[in-house]
């Protein structure tokens, strides 16, 4: 077999780094068997990342490159064992030992899997010895069984997989038998047959092992990291016991409309949790707090329809109340130790869900766990039960999640409680095996249809997006409710009247969106890490401390029933760095011991959670169920805290790009940058005497634009505190406009209050007259008071409400929280939106806001970073011509980058602008960002803005004693050099660069300690680009007797935003080859990282690194000439 050029190059590059390792003498044993380790999980990644192919696992991906290269079981099994080997072992000689089998299988991989043959002078690693191998004794039946789908043979109908634990283990589904022919198993090997291929991991239910190495499953669960929710299962079966998964296309695009029985079930589940904690509570009592509930969704309701509901609700209540008073007891459920709509994974299922309510077999005499589910719905078509089908199949999902999170003993038994039927609310759920089956293969039809979407874009864009469209037309499927078959119809016309191009974008970016939502979900396998809800349960617990993404061995502290606040301690000798941080939302679980293991997440109930406070000592969170008392939280000697995925998120992406396709013709072709947009005459006055002439000039474009307008605001030029502060300013005193503001973060959002809130009226009062949409979680305490949720407290019915949103001239929000509320936008006609962060949002977010005002104006800046993409670049880059042709060329970029430069590109000029003065940097920190990434069009403030003298001023600081001293003391732009660190095994750690840090704090601190200025915590940034460079540097910050916490040091991604007055990186490139992580060109060859970390700094900018690696880089190359030219000129 010929070997290619690439296949050459890499394979030197391994033998040659094999040979460092083996000659390394400042490494230990230890440090260079990690090295090895961690290089055979990058050979096998470079060995399997031309096939385009998403791995979620370590497993998957080596099992899927044993199957390519035909590895000897041999090596497969050795390679494992080394792997999973952990070196604590205090002999030398086996220590020795290890890292020879280390060398031999690294070097033996590196030549099989790239075809080469070895160095001469690693011969001797191949000659080693290899373990004795015994294989462990196989059994003949599987209650489960994950595999790696390696070959389909669709002629002889046989399926081989290779077990995910073990890889060199091959077996065969031969699908074709009649046993299995007929079976469920069938349905799921056609997804594999028609839509994924091979290569995707497998759970194999109630499998037997035949003779031959012939399984024989029951069902099988396609991709069972993929996460679906359970109540997306059931809705499959809501017309009958037949199930329909196409529904679940028109679902996610349309909005979700908030009809009287839908806010009366949301109403009414909320009466389950008021009377679990107060079960002599009065109907009367509570009905006031229904305005809080759903504020908006009953201002669109009728003084009838209000009427009606009220007395609805009553009967609701009364029911709800009879079951906790009367029935939990005949059932044998304690009300003091049930658990309130706790949150189940099942990887086994492929499932998530959240119930209603739980009391654990832990908490009874029965030793039985019960299942209650609320319904406020008509009992439609019930089955032998006398429950409907789709409510069914929740339960008996639900019954298989439990049974393996808490164990076969755990003896469920479900319920449904139906609050319409007072006289017999209560129906037994009995679980029925084939049936639940039969709901997984609707599972895996789900899952099928996510795989159709994420396919989009990669064959024939039109095509393949009216094949999809075509497979939801009634016609072609079974029977349909009447509201679901409009549904369908609705989405079809909508998308039938879209030209060939707009078909083409909404394909695009459908693909798009399913590919995010699987990324988010299930992750993919790389050396750098993207990391999905499946990393809950299938990532070790070093690579997560790594991460900065666990937090481990917490106990139990007090529970807040009142204000719903749990603390957890932290052990003082848990030395466990992590990145979590107020408004965080969080997955919180259980676990027998202090550590936590993979499984854990997964064997009991995950609490989501928002963090409210990190302190040394203890984590403050907000669960988001509120629970009866603190019985559930001493129930676990542990618990351990990972970060969470809001998978609700990609439903506004969805519905926002229906939405433009819904939009008119001309807003259609505006968007595409297929039409101008209109012109107008600037507002003919002054706007303000506050601004400068260019600001000034830019907002009387502002203001008259009659469609949309671009505002690209560099770094410090004033943004939202000047230009989005005087637009909201001239608009409430010289229109009756309705305006809303909307950002990407909470925190921007936040920036936005303090900018209006700055607006005040004749007597100084700050304007305060408007409605903030979103949750106290993600809200500044200073503007709380300004949510919708507690300004609607003041209320006293339908009538006041709805005159509190008409005289609001101002809604704020993020874009997700506005996006998602379409009852808003029915209530209020909005003139304007303003749109901040505008370079950060991704276009189909924006669909669901643009579409809804005629004016809009757009805020950003796209050189710096742009929204966060999980994708690589091979998979939003757009292959279609007629997309490229209008300048979509990537799908992750902006809305805001792709119309400024096509406007810019057509000379559409009253159409954008750029601020052009910051107020933020020292010239001689812009000097450089101004030159390179802005093209010499930024600078410092005009004349007439005394900052500016600031902006000019020499260093003022003490007098320097040591060189370093007098080097800050000299120039705010300085490079420091530091060698490559070839001492410590993970290359994403330099300690020269980080003792070079821990030396310019102090150097700053003495500097500056005589001063009128003395450094205080927070004046300080360090910035670099890895978490593990990230810990060291904490580590050695904390060694030296400074508190990290004092020092934000992360990366530039978490820096976007805001502002230090001293800025340290450390670039931490020991590779040429680590250039191109650390840096994020745009499609204009501007590098998007290093501007955001330049210019987050005032007054010094300290850059250390290795000058001979970033020499290979061109811009950094620039910069290392700029600065050298800096320090000759001074």
């Amino acid at each position: 077999m010929s070997v290619s050029p690439r296949q050459q190059a890499v394979s030197d590059h391994f033998y040659r780094r094999i040979r460092q390792v083996a000659n390394n003498p400042e490494m230990t044993d230890t440090q260079r068997t990690d090295a090895l380790r961690r290089m055979v999980l990058e050979i096998f990644e470079r060995a399997t990342e031309e096939d385009l192919l998403h791995f979620s696992t370590v497993y998957a991906r080596i099992t899927y490159a044993a199957h390519k290269f035909g590895l000897p079981r041999e090596l497969v099994v050795q390679e494992r064992q080394f792997r999973r080997g952990r070196n604590q072992t205090p002999d030398p000689a086996e220590l020795a030992n290890r890292l020879l089998l280390g060398l031999r299988i690294a070097t033996e991989l590196t030549s099989r899997l790239f075809g080469t043959e070895a160095p001469a002078i690693l011969a001797e690693y191949l000659a080693i010895e290899f373990p004795p191998y015994r294989p462990p004794e196989v059994k003949r039946r599987y209650y489960q069984l994950r595999v790696l789908a390696a070959e389909i043979d669709p002629v002889a109908q046989l399926l081989w997989v290779r077990r995910e634990d073990r890889p060199e283990l091959v077996y065969t589904i031969p699908y074709g038998e009649p046993e299995l022919a007929d079976s469920l198993v069938r349905g799921a090997v056609e997804i594999l047959e028609k839509i994924s291929g091979p290569f995707i991991i497998l759970n194999l239910l109630n499998a037997q092992l035949r003779e031959g190495n012939r399984l024989y499953p029951t069902q099988i669960v396609i991709e069972p990291d993929f996460l679906v929710n359970v109540t997306d299962v059931a809705g499959c079966f809501g017309n009958g016991p037949a199930f329909q998964p196409w529904s679940s296309l028109p679902k996610r695009l349309l909005p979700f409309e908030k009809r009287p029985p839908l806010v009366r079930g949301n109403i009414v589940n909320s009466f389950l949790d008021i009377l679990i904690h107060r079960p002599e509570s009065r109907f009367r009592d509570v009905l006031p707090t229904i305005f809080e509930m759903q504020p908006l969704e009953l201002c669109l309701f009728s003084d009838q329809e209000v009427r009606q509901l009220i007395q609805e609700l009553k009967h609701h209540f009364l029911t709800v109340q009879k079951f906790v008073v009367q029935l939990l007891p005949e059932l044998d459920i304690d009300r003091e130790t049930v658990m309130l709509e706790p949150t189940f994974l099942s990887p086994s299922y492929g499932l998530q869900g959240r119930l209603d309510l739980l009391q654990s077999q832990r908490d009874t005499e029965e030793a039985t766990t019960s299942i209650v589910e609320l319904k406020t719905s008509k009992i439609y078509k019930p089955n032998r039960h006398g429950i409907r089908s789709d409510n069914f199949i929740q339960t008996l999902l639900y019954d298989l999640m439990i049974n393996r999170a808490l164990g076969r003993e755990a003896n469920v038994r479900s319920y449904i409680l139906y609050s319409v039927d007072y006289d017999n609310p209560v129906r037994y759920a009995p679980p029925e095996f084939n049936r639940q089956m039969e709901a997984i293969a609707a599972r895996n039809q789900l899952v099928g249809i996510e795989m159709l979407l994420a396919q989009l874009g990669k064959r024939d864009l039109r095509r393949q997006t009216d094949a999809l469209l075509t497979r939801i037309e009634p016609g072609r499927l079974g029977e349909l409710g009447s509201f679901t078959e409009r549904d369908h119809q609705t989405v079809l016309a909508t998308y039938a009247q879209l030209d060939d191009l707009e078909r083409r974008y909404f394909g695009a970016f459908l693909g798009f969106v399913a590919r995010e939502q699987r990324l988010a979900k299930v992750g993919e396998q790389k050396i750098d890490h993207v990391n999905g809800l499946a990393s809950l349960w299938l990532d070790e617990r070093d690579d997560k401390i790594d991460r900065f993404e666990l937090l481990d061995g917490l106990t139990f502290e007090h529970y807040d029933v009142a204000e719903n606040i749990l603390t957890l301690r932290r052990s003082p000798e848990n030395s466990t760095l992590i990145k979590f941080r107020q408004g965080d939302i969080i997955a919180l679980y259980g676990c027998a011991e202090p550590i936590a293991r993979p499984g854990d997440a997964v064997k009991s109930q995950i609490f989501k959670s928002t963090i409210m406070d990190v302190r040394e000592l203890s984590v403050l969170l907000r669960p988001r169920n509120p629970q009866l008392n603190d019985g559930v939280f001493r129930r676990k000697p542990y618990w351990s805290i990972e970060k969470d995925v809001l998978d609700s998120s990609f439903k506004n992406h969805y519905l926002g790009l229906y939405l433009w396709a819904q939009a008119g013709t001309e807003v259609r072709k505006r968007w595409l940058g297929l039409l101008p947009p209109g012109q107008a005459a600037p507002y003919p006055q002054l706007v303000s005497a506050e601004l400068t002439d260019e600001q000034d000039g830019i907002l009387r474009k502002i203001i008259t634009a009659p469609d949309y307008f671009l505002l690209w605001g560099p770094p410090g030029t004033g943004k939202t505190s000047k230009m989005l502060h005087h637009l909201v300013r001239h608009l409430l005193a010289e229109t009756r406009e309705n305006i809303l503001l909307v950002a990407y973060t909470n925190r921007a959002v936040d920036e936005i209050c303090e900018s209006i809130e700055r607006i005040t009226d004749e007597r100084g009062a700050p304007f305060r007259d408007y409605l903030r949409i979103g949750s106290r979680l993600g809200t500044s305490p200073h503007y709380e008071d300004r949510l919708l949720q507690v300004r609607s407290k003041s209320a006293r019915g339908r009538k006041e409400l709805r005159q509190l949103i008409d005289d609001c001239r101002v809604v704020v929000g993020t874009v997700a929280s506005v996006g998602g509320k379409t009852e808003l936008f029915q209530l209020k006609q909005f003139d304007r939106i303003v749109v901040d962060e505008a370079s950060q949002i991704l276009e189909p977010l924006l669909g669901g806001i643009l579409t809804r005002a005629p004016r809009s104006l757009l805020i950003g800046d796209h050189r710096q970073l742009p929204a966060v993409v999980q994708q690589g670049e091979t998979e939003t880059r757009v292959g279609d011509a007629s997309l490229r042709e209008i300048g979509l060329t990537n799908l992750g970029t902006s809305l805001f980058e792709r119309l400024y430069l096509t406007a810019r590109n057509h000379g559409w000029s009253w159409a954008y602008d750029q601020l052009r003065y910051q107020g933020r940097m020292h010239r001689d920190i812009m000097a450089f960002p101004a030159l390179h990434f802005y093209g010499g069009k930024l600078d410092i403030l005009p004349e007439t803005i005394s900052y500016r003298i600031k902006q000019l001023a020499p260093i003022e600081a003490g007098m320097p004693t040591d060189e370093l001293q007098h080097t800050l003391r000299a120039q705010r732009l300085v490079f420091l050099s530091t060698p490559v660190d070839i001492a410590t095994p993970d290359p994403k750690v330099n300690r020269h660069e980080a003792e070079m840090l821990v030396r310019l704090v102090e150097a700053f601190t003495t500097l500056y300690a005589g001063s009128e200025r003395p450094i205080q915590s927070g004046d300080i940034g360090i910035i670099t680009p890895y978490r593990a460079q990230i810990a060291f540097i904490r580590n050695l910050l904390q060694t030296r007797g400074y508190s990290p916490d004092d020092f934000t040091v992360d990366t530039v991604e978490r820096y976007q935003g805001s502002a230090k007055r001293i800025v340290l990186m450390s670039l931490c490139a020991n590779d040429s080859g680590q250039l191109q992580r650390m840096s994020q060109i745009s499609e204009e060859g501007v590098d998007r990282k290093l501007n955001v970390a330049m210019t987050r700094a005032r007054d010094h900018l300290v850059l250390v690194g290795c000058p001979e690696v970033l020499q290979h880089s061109e811009v950094y190359a620039s910069l290392l000439a700029h600065v050298e030219l800096q320090q000759t000129t001074a």
